[in-house]
């Protein structure tokens, strides 16, 4: 395991499934379900964090906006959805296992103000791992 792995896995993300090629179409293979959302998922190949997203929608939900761009989940989304969907087929297409993370840190109180820490690491996750389908750094 890579030094950035270890640091990953310490703040508390774990592997929660996988993508897989069906026929032509992408589909998912995920190990627990989660009904709740608010959370940060991450894909990772080979050790590497290559895309990291925070969402509230639950878990399953919003794999299926990647495997269903027309998706309702889509949303506003949807070119984003795109963009990584045809990043995913590309790397399973070439034999790679890209694997589905997902960190769930909760919330807090502060002051009588509900605190979203998965909202409030995001960008900071981001800037840290500096993951390549982000495209962006924040």
């Amino acid at each position: 395991m890579t030094e950035k792995m270890d640091q990953f896995t310490r703040l508390g993300f774990r592997r929660v499934g996988a993508w897989k090629l069906a026929g032509l179409n992408l589909a998912c293979d995920l190990e627990e379900k989660d009904p709740h959302g608010n959370f940060i998922y991450a894909f990772v190949i080979r050790d590497q964090v290559k895309f990291l997203e925070y969402s509230r929608a639950p878990l399953e939900a919003r794999m299926d906006a990647y495997r269903h761009t027309d998706h309702r989940y889509a949303g506003t989304f949807q070119p984003m959805n795109k963009r990584l969907r045809e990043k995913i087929l590309a790397a399973l297409e070439d034999g790679e296992v890209v694997e589905i993370w997902a960190f769930y840190p909760g919330e807090m109180d502060y002051e009588g103000y509900r605190l979203d820490l998965a909202a409030g690491l995001f960008d900071s996750l981001v800037k840290a791992f500096s993951p390549e389908w982000n495209g962006y750094t924040r």
